[in-house]
């Protein structure tokens, strides 16, 4: 099964499984701290992101200056991004992983996972990314330009005022007029 098709499922049962998640924390600590823990992993969440992503700028930078192409720094710093989208959702469940996006080893697996699938290629001044599905050599297109083939048409002015100005002679028949 692919991933585009159990996008709506997660979209319903991730919400249920955060609710759940708030009704158990809640009955073993209580609301007051539920809420405080969830304001807390916040607050922790968002300290961790500002000093990944300084130090993850910083990398950007050495690479660059080192004339090396920042792609898994980039990737790095998407995944980060996603860890900031996931921090700022209330939730257990989104708070955990988004420490887990905050680890640097888990970011590492997923940009190897990432980089399977992309192609980064460096030209005089231009630099161009392409993603590829897994599924693209096996019947799906590979890249390459693309070719429409067309047939010239005649087109006459149709001056009897029925519709558009212009009608190709072997047009078929409208409903309800020439």
């Amino acid at each position: 099964m692919r991933f585009a098709a159990l996008i709506p499922l997660m979209l319903l049962l991730v919400p249920i499984a955060e609710i759940a998640m708030f009704i158990v924390v809640g009955r073993e600590i209580g609301v007051l701290w539920t809420l405080a823990l969830l304001i807390g992993a916040g607050l922790a969440g968002a300290a961790l992101l500002r000093f990944e992503g300084l130090r993850l700028l910083t990398a950007a930078r050495a690479d660059i200056a080192a004339g090396r192409m920042p792609a898994a720094t980039i990737v790095h710093g998407a995944f980060l991004a996603l860890a900031g989208l996931f921090l700022v959702l209330p939730g257990f469940l989104s708070d955990i992983v988004a420490f887990l996006l905050l680890l640097p080893p888990v970011r590492a697996l997923l940009v190897r996972l990432v980089a399977r699938n992309m192609t980064v290629v460096t030209r005089a001044g231009a630099t161009t990314a392409s993603w590829s599905s897994a599924g693209a050599g096996a019947g799906g297109r590979t890249g390459g330009p693309a070719v429409i083939d067309l047939e010239a048409v005649e087109v006459d002015r149709d001056g009897d005022g029925t519709g558009s100005p212009w009608r190709a002679s072997d047009d078929p028949p409208r409903l309800g007029g020439p």
